[in-house]
């Protein structure tokens, strides 16, 4: 398991750089130095991201629009573009390439992280959505695998066996497993786990719950699982996490304070 993967595609790198720091502050792996069409595509092919930021105007003219029909061919990976520019031209151009939002500049970290994070998961979901795939369903998958993952987010707190989801879904575990696997791309232990720490996470930086009553409300056997878990999914301990998080709160408070003193 990994952090999603986010390519940043502008000409402007100190636009560039400042969404980077954005995002990386809320756990996202960025790769931002790219400022044109032909790196763009080789940083794509190499990395593979879940998502890809796309300034319209790169060193040409709508260069960036022509990156959202190079994805939108490719299929595999969504995309948002980033623009100053509003005007019905530029979005006559761009839907047609079918990108998955559109953030104007200057960009505001509210807009940039809601958006990735929404981007990402609705993607990631596509394939158990059937009004959300082009071509007909042919059988009765995705419809099956919507429930499971409806259950899980239900029951998300709780401990969650792989055999009660099979019985759910109407499948031998083995054929559940398999379907499964291929249609999320992750199996359903690894899902499970991914949900409980996106959620812990939140609870982390969020709250002032203690970090082993998460732990165990979120039904690890003990801490220890929980902390191992938690650092290798992101890399940092849960307590290192909130300790950073609470700095960052602390200094975006102060920084707002001080702004505001000006006006008065």
């Amino acid at each position: 398991m990994k952090n999603e993967l986010i390519i940043i595609v502008e000409g402007d790198l100190l636009i560039a750089k400042d969404m980077k720091g954005m995002l990386e502050r809320e756990g996202f792996q960025v790769i931002s130095n790219i400022p044109n069409y032909d790196s763009a595509v080789k940083a794509i092919e190499t990395y593979n991201p879940d998502l890809v930021l796309i300034d319209i105007h790169l060193s040409e003219e709508y260069e960036g629009i022509k990156l959202g029909r190079y994805l939108h061919r490719l299929g595999k990976i969504p995309f948002i573009y980033v623009t100053c520019c509003s005007d019905r031209i530029t979005f006559e151009k761009v839907k047609n390439t079918r990108p998955y939002g559109f953030l104007m500049k200057p960009i505001r970290k509210v807009d940039l992280i809601a958006n990735s994070i929404l981007t990402i998961n609705n993607f990631k979901h596509k394939k158990i959505d059937p009004l959300r795939i082009e071509k007909k369903s042919i059988n009765d998958a995705p419809f099956r695998i919507r429930n499971v993952i409806d259950y899980i987010n239900e029951n998300i707190y709780e401990k969650i066996d792989v055999t009660e989801l099979a019985e759910l879904s109407r499948w031998k575990v083995h054929h559940f497993i398999r379907i499964f696997s291929n249609v999320m791309g992750t199996t359903p232990y690894k899902y499970i786990l991914e949900r409980k720490m996106e959620l812990a996470k939140t609870l982390i930086e969020k709250t002032s719950q203690p970090i082993q009553e998460i732990s165990y409300d979120l039904n690890f056997q003990n801490y220890s699982n929980f902390y191992l878990a938690f650092r290798k999914i992101y890399n940092i301990s849960p307590e290192a996490y909130r300790k950073n998080k609470n700095i960052e709160n602390f200094t975006f408070n102060q920084e707002i304070k001080h702004k505001s003193s000006d006006y008065f």
